[in-house]
């Protein structure tokens, strides 16, 4: 590469940290909103249905009308959990976006770096951000508390259709309720760190 080719590839460099720095930073806060939106759609029905059942004026009576509706009601909350589950894809997919945003910036640090040739003391004192092309790794444990909150957000909808469809059969949730309500909502975290994990892992 002469030098003239060298000047421009440096300015395309400089150019293309620049723009990829602000869109890693876009794209976190496109996730952040992104997730407020999730939260307030999956989590705002779940908060408004004691409010409902607290206000009807004959509630054993209008759990009992749900008798018959097993099924309709399992079916849509089954519909609603997939529909969230959709969205923490789309969410995840976000992050791995930001994620390779922050490989490529981390790259082009390192040609300059490379170039420059600082010592290790010299270095250390300016540069706080890594250089490697290797991070940070697409999967992240860190990310998981998130993934978490994800499978109980959207295994709550499940877990409210067992749980309503035992009160509209006119008996007292016991044990067998209890553990199918737990059992789901384990089965959910697992089931989207599982996703997580696969959709990720395959990169790194």
């Amino acid at each position: 590469m002469n030098a003239k080719d060298k000047e421009a590839f440096e300015k395309f460099l400089l150019a293309e940290y620049e723009h990829i720095a602000n869109a890693h930073f876009n794209a976190v806060e496109t996730i952040s909103e992104f997730f407020k939106h999730y939260v307030t759609m999956i989590g705002l029905p779940l908060a408004a249905v004691p409010i409902i059942i607290k206000i009807l004026p004959e509630r054993a009576r209008a759990i009992e009308n749900l008798k018959g509706y097993e099924s309709f009601i399992i079916m849509a909350s089954l519909i609603v959990a997939s529909i969230g589950f959709c969205m923490m894809i789309y969410i995840v997919s976000l992050h791995k976006v930001s994620l390779l945003y922050a490989k490529t910036v981390n790259g082009v640090r390192n040609y300059f770096y490379e170039i420059a040739a600082l010592d290790s003391d010299s270095e250390a004192a300016v540069r706080v951000l890594p250089r490697s092309i290797k991070k940070p790794r697409y999967f992240r444990k860190s990310f998981m508390s998130a993934i978490v909150a994800f499978g109980l957000l959207d295994g709550s909808y499940p877990s409210l259709a067992i749980f309503l469809t035992s009160l509209s059969r006119g008996s007292t949730p016991g044990i067998w309720t209890i553990s199918a309500i737990v059992s789901t909502l384990v089965a959910s975290v697992l089931i989207h760190a599982w996703a997580y994990r696969r959709y990720l892992r395959s990169n790194d």
